[in-house]
Formats: structure tokens, sequence, C-alpha cells
């Protein structure tokens, strides 16, 4: 994870008015997304140094062309998409330039970039939606050979509307006047990842979906070998995931930076370089290594969960090896953000992962009462032991195997699980759980824990190359999957039902480009999906207004002391009250598929509540412009408008579909409570139909999401509308009248992907066979 040996010096402090640069042959031809990583370190006073990115059709494709000369830190060259890096004058400055300066964040006091220690930057490069435009995002972390710092971010998703991506290849270019330093490069390395065509979606995956981490020790079979300084300056094809969003991930090689955890016992993350040590080989250890929640409240109605880290156990003898380890989501209820795992956490041993709550793959290494062998795999949920494999080979053979685990969470409930383990790196993976059901098994707010133990006898316990991801396939129709070793990749899409109005209609104009306007978008995984945050009342969201219309009650008010933090209280079991809060518009034109995320909870006997789509053309794209108004927030019939309404009046629990009438309404009062007081989780889709003046909504509820979440319930699955989908906002409203309850709001959120018309093809690297699934009913 660091420059260790030789490096790249492109210029030396000391020697004044110097200009330097390197450049390379073309790698890869043209991608919609590149990251690009390398180190650098700088000692002296001025000035910098660039980095271009030649296009090809005007450089060349090899270093027979010379590239450009006399560039800087400054870099602006007519068609060259480029970065510089300037410290003159005592400043710490990164700039990005298309020609001329797209724009520059000087962060002196927060990160020191010549302070001669080796630091790390990620540029990441995606093509815009439809091909038009580029979205840029730039890290740096600091010191990334000793103590790295967290990630200093220069710039998060900029889009910029007139670079568009092209085929490139790479120069460095570094220049000193009067003031001087040395400039230093190492592992740079270029990752590129391929977006699927109009037609259809190709994810490129790497060993499992939805994971683009690199690994460390394992690189790409298509690695290119670029240029050697002691380590090599590679460039190699990273895990894509394209046409997936994800929902939030979790990385860590335990080689400096990545996703915080915490350490409980005898864990440790130094005494091992490199790897995170669970037990060291002596008796009577426990460790746990545990990763926090990172998006808490809000994993988003995931599809499917992924994981694929290393092993490495080494027994404390041929006769002495005990006992193993877990690798276990826990309820983040049970075992908040930043709390130590202990051992107590599991009913029974740490290897088996038991815990109320919990899902769990063990690695146990000790034969105990009842157990085949010390050498077996099992799978567990909510403290039972449900199932045990004995693989064909010794996973504690002081060897490292990489395990992959998918995680595919099913509409009428429960999940399938398959996992699989390599052979030491020899061969294909093995098998272990393939498409293993569990019933009781769906989406929760969970940590990560690796927990193992030793007893009597005793072993290292290593893990390494930790990438765990929760995400969705954003794709309406058939999703084929295809899994690098792991045969069973299933992931669930809720399905688009055929609308009879839609025979013999034209087909609808291509819809126009989605730009996002908010500043708090959580995930642009793509060009096929990303999310945005309309308030999680924590200081996360977009503008919110307020407003209460006949008010013997207060405003709706944000109020601490919720599951999750804030929330907001919409009404206050006050009589006559009708209160609304509405939002800024979260994206510019329109979407194929949106899926809206809100926690309500409900505690009285009426009236309800609404939650409207305000046509941005009618009621304007801010706060600025009033919200919709004489309508009953409940039962909202508003013109030209897509509405839902929450009616709990007379001991109902009714959810209704508007589309400026009332379009459908169903009462599963018996099925679910929507005023028990209790946190529900409401998920709404709305989905272009190819038919004019028609699309398609679906609508359910997940019960106790901070509980004991039940099974998701269905009240609509697209159900026909008469609307086209078009550029909105969103208002929530709601009323009491002579029977009163408090609303509560939370986690509101947004997902936006365009769904491709036919099929998604998941393409693995080195497969040569598509595997293709569609989603089974339980």
């Amino acid at each position: 994870a660091g420059s260790n040996g030789q490096f790249f010096r492109l210029l030396f402090n000391g020697v004044g008015s110097d200009k330097n640069r390197v450049h390379w042959n073309l790698e890869q031809g043209q991608k919609q997304r590149s990251i690009i990583e390398f180190d650098f370190r700088m000692n002296g006073t001025g000035d910098g140094f660039g980095m271009l990115l030649l296009p090809t059709s005007t450089y060349g494709t090899t270093t027979a062309n010379v590239g450009i000369a006399g560039s800087s830190e400054e870099p602006n060259h007519a068609g060259v998409f480029a970065v510089g890096f300037d410290i003159y004058n005592n400043i710490d400055e990164i700039s990005l330039h298309y020609g001329s300066l797209i724009q520059q964040n000087d962060l002196n006091g927060t990160i020191d970039l010549n302070n001669n220690q080796f630091h790390r930057a990620r540029l990441e490069w995606n093509e815009g939606y439809g091909g038009v435009g580029s979205n840029i995002s730039l890290t740096v972390t600091p010191d990334i050979n000793g103590v790295p710092g967290t990630p200093v971010t220069f710039f998060d998703n900029l889009y910029v509307p007139t670079l568009n991506t092209y085929e490139y290849r790479l120069q460095f270019t570094a220049r000193d006047g009067g003031a001087t330093t040395n400039v230093d490069l190492d592992n740079i390395v270029l990752s590129f990842e391929a977006v699927p065509e109009p037609s259809t979606a190709l994810l490129v995956i790497g060993g499992i979906v939805g994971l683009s981490s690199l690994r460390r020790r394992r690189a790409a079979a298509s690695s290119l070998a670029l240029l050697a300084f002691g380590l090599a300056i590679a460039f190699s094809t990273s895990n894509a995931s394209a046409g997936i969003y994800s929902k939030h991930t979790i990385t860590q090689n335990f080689g400096g930076g990545g996703t915080a955890y915490t350490l409980t016992g005898n864990a440790s993350d130094t005494s091992n370089p490199g790897f995170g040590r669970i037990t060291p080989a002596a008796n009577g250890q426990y460790g746990s290594i545990a990763f926090d929640d990172v998006a808490p409240g809000n994993y988003f109605v995931s599809d499917f969960f992924t994981a694929t880290f290393d092993i490495n156990i080494t027994p404390g003898g041929a006769t002495n090896q005990a006992d193993g380890f877990s690798f276990s989501l826990l309820p983040r209820g049970t075992f908040p953000n930043g709390s130590n795992v202990n051992s107590g956490a599991f009913s029974s041993g740490a290897e088996q992962g038991l815990a109320t709550g919990g899902f769990a793959i063990g690695f146990d290494i000790h034969q105990g009462g009842g157990e085949p062998n010390n050498n077996h795999i099992s799978i567990a949920h909510n403290g039972a032991e449900l199932a045990i494999v004995t693989p064909s080979f010794d996973f504690s053979d002081a060897g490292t195997h990489a395990a992959s685990l998918l995680i595919e969470y099913l509409d009428g409930g429960g999940a399938n699980v398959s996992f699989t383990l390599d052979q030491n790196g020899a061969g294909s993976p093995e098998t272990i759980f393939n498409n293993f059901f569990i019933a009781g098994l769906n989406q929760f707010d969970s940590r990560a824990v690796f927990a193992g133990r030793t007893g009597g006898q005793n072993a290292l316990q290593l893990i390494d190359n930790v990438a765990l991801q929760w995400g969705s396939i954003p794709e309406p129709s058939t999703a084929l999957l295809l899994g690098l070793g792991l045969v069973g990749l299933t992931v669930r899409r809720r399905r688009v039902a055929s609308n009879s109005r839609a025979a013999g209609a034209a087909t609808k104009a291509a819809l126009t480009g989605l730009l996002v306007v908010a500043t708090t978008t959580f995930t642009t995984q793509s060009t096929y999906g990303f999310g945005v945050t309309i308030d999680d009342f924590d200081g996360i969201g977009l503008p919110r207004a307020d407003v209460s219309v006949s008010a013997p009650g207060s405003v709706p008010t944000v109020v601490g002391g919720g599951p999750t933090g804030s929330f907001l209280r919409i009404l206050d079991s006050t009589g006559g009250d009708i209160n609304y809060s509405h939002w800024n518009r979260a994206f510019q034109n329109t979407a194929r598929s949106v899926t809206v995320q809100f926690d309500m909870r409900l505690n009285g006997t009426a009236d309800g509540l609404g939650l409207v789509f305000l046509p941005t053309d009618t009621y304007g794209a801010t706060t600025a412009s009033a919200a919709a108004t004489g309508f009953t927030a409940e039962e909202p019939s508003i013109a030209n408008t897509l509405a839902i309404g929450f009616d709990i009046f007379d001991v109902i629990d009714e959810i209704s579909i508007h589309d400026g009438s009332l379009d459908a309404q169903n009462n599963l009062n018996g099925t679910i409570n929507l005023n028990n007081n209790l946190f529900n989780r409401y998920e709404i889709t709305w989905t272009e139909d190819e038919a004019p003046n028609s699309s398609l909504v679906s609508v359910s509820v997940t019960p106790d999401i901070f509980g004991t979440p039940g099974a998701p319930v269905d009240f609509f699955t697209n159900e026909p509308i008469d609307l086209d989908m078009y550029e909105f906002r969103f208002q929530l409203a709601g009323r009491t009248g002579g029977q009163v309850v408090t609303a509560d709001i939370d986690g509101f959120q947004i997902g936006v992907h365009v769904p491709e018309p036919s099929t998604a093809v998941l393409l693995g690297l080195g497969l040569v066979g598509l595997i293709s699934r569609r989603r089974r009913e339980r």
C-alpha cells in the first residue's frame, strides 16, 4: 500500500527554471469511467506539477509523439483534460483544466502537499448521463506510507458539461522557477471501466458483482506492466460495477486509509503488517474487527449485499489448531457504531457467529461436540446454525484463500445466500453454499464484523482485502448475472408489469438527460444510477420549507432522539391541523425510473398524510415557489400530479395512488398496522411506461424497520396511472380533524436509475458463459 523502494523523480530541488515531463503509450481504448491513483511527494516552495490526459486523436497512441512540452502546474491545453498541483506562494492547491481553468481549490491548512511525505491522489473521471459531459472527483490521502490520514476531498462529483470522455494516454509534467522543489512519483495505477451501451447493460465484474476496489496483492488478470520503478507502475482493469448503483460500501486492505474500524480484545492491525489480525497464535485469545454502519438508517432497501475478503489461518501446530472465526452482519441497534464487539455478542463460540438478529459465515478449525471435523464452514442466522459444509481442501493451511459472499434479498421476504472460497489461488473457487434460502433474512441496518477466538489450542487468524457493498441493479425486466466462479449469483429486481393500455400505442420519444442539481449526492456509481438524500434531518439534505396552513398546533419541527438521530415531526396530535413541508428539486429533467424511500411513524387515529411529486413547471424548482394547497392530505388529488395518500382514519391502513384523481386504493388492515407508533419504511417506485400518458407505480412498506423488520408488504405492484413522468420536487402534507395523530418522518431519500429497455448483462472477466436467471417469487 505504500511507496517502498525506488520511485521516479520528475523534478529536482535546487535546480531552477526546470521543465520536465514523462509520458507513456496508450494501454486501453476509450472507456466511460477512469480511476487514476498515484503517490506524489514534494518538499520545496515552487512551483508544482500537472497530470495530463493526452487525447490520442491529437497526440497519438505512443511516445513516438512527443506529448506536450512546456506544460506546468496550470496545464491549460486545448482539448486536454488535466489536473494541476500548485504549491507556489505557500498554497496547497489542486485545479482542473480543459483548455482553460475549470475550477481550483486551495486547502492550505487542511492538507500540506509539500511536506516531504508521499500522498496518494485518486482521480475518478465518469462519463455524464447520455455521454454528455463528465463528473469529476479527486481526493488526496496524506502520508500514505506513514500514518495515513483521512482522504481530503478537493472535488466531489463536479459536473463539467463541456468535457466528454475520450481515449487518452498519460503524461506528467513539472516545472520550477526561482523557487524549487523535488517532485517524486510512484505507484501509478489506471483502472478502466466500460459503461454499457444503450441496448444492453454490460456489467464487468472481477470476482463478484459491484466491487470496484483494486485488490492489492491479487491484480486482475489483464494487468499490463508499463514501467518498473522498483515496484511497478501498472495499468490494470479494475473490478467494474457499471449498471448498478451502490447504497454504501466498505473497503479495507490494512495498508493505510480505507473504511475505519474498531478493534477489540487481541485483534490488531499492526502485528502483521498489511493484514487485520483477529487472533495471534496463543491460547485463550479473542479478537474482533468491526466496521461501522456507514449509512445508518439508509441501507435503502438494498437488492443485494456482496462481500469479498481474504482469509489466512496458520495453526499453532500439526495437532494444535483452534478455534476459528466468523464474518457476521450484526444489527446496529444492538451493536451501535463505534462500540466494541466483545465475545459476549455470540451465544456460542465466535467461530460460529451465533447472535440474535445477526447473520454469519463461520470458519471452524476445531472439532467440537457434534461437529464433523476441524475444517468446516457454517451458515447461521438469528442465533441458530443452519448448515455445515466441509470443503474439499484445508482452508487453515497458512495459505491465503479468497472468499466471496452474495446475499440476494427476495421480494416476498427472505434471502438467498451464495458463498465460495478458493483453494489458495489454485483453480476456480469452490462453491460452499449456492442459493441457500433463509426465510427470515431481510434487509437491516448492520455492522460488518470479523470475530474469532482460540482456546486450549490456537492459530494465527488474519484477514485482508475486505470489500463490502450494499446495492441494487436498476433494470426492471431481466437481470442476467455472471459470476466469476460464483455460478449462482442472482440479483433481485422488481418486475415491471406490462400495461394493457400500451397495446398498439406509439413509443414515447427519448427522455431528456438527467442532471444532478443537489449537493447531497451520496452515490454516483455509474451513468445508470445514483441517489440523493432529500433530508436526513441531521444536517444533510435539500433546502426545506415548513408551513402550517391551519395552525392550532406547531409547524413541522425537527425533533431529536430518533433511532438514527433527529426526525421531522409534521403533525403533533393537535386537532384541526394542516401542515406541510416541501423541498427544492433534487434532479433537473426527468428519469426513466425513481425509487423514493422514507421512514414514517404514526401514533393516533386520524387523519393521515400525502406525498406529492410536485411538477416543477407548475410549482417551481425551489421552495421560493409555493407548494400545492387546497387538497386533502391523505387523499391528495391534484391536477396533473402524482401523489400517494396514507390514510388511518376509521381504523384503516390504506394507501392510495392519485394522478389528478383517485387511481387506486388498498386497505391492508389486518396485514399491517401503519399507526402502531413504530417507524415503518415506505418504498415508492415510479417507472416510465412505453405508452403515451402512462407510467407505473409500486408501493411497499417494511414494518418496524428499526426493531424487528418484517417482510415488505406490497400495496401496489406496477399500478398503471395516466401520467407521463416529469421533473418534480417533493411535498409532504399532513392533517388532523376531530381525531389526531403524531406523524414523524426520517431517512427521506431518492434513488434514480435509467432502466435498460431489454436486458442487463453482467459479464465476468475470464468466464465465457452467461448464466441467466429470472427472479423467483416466493
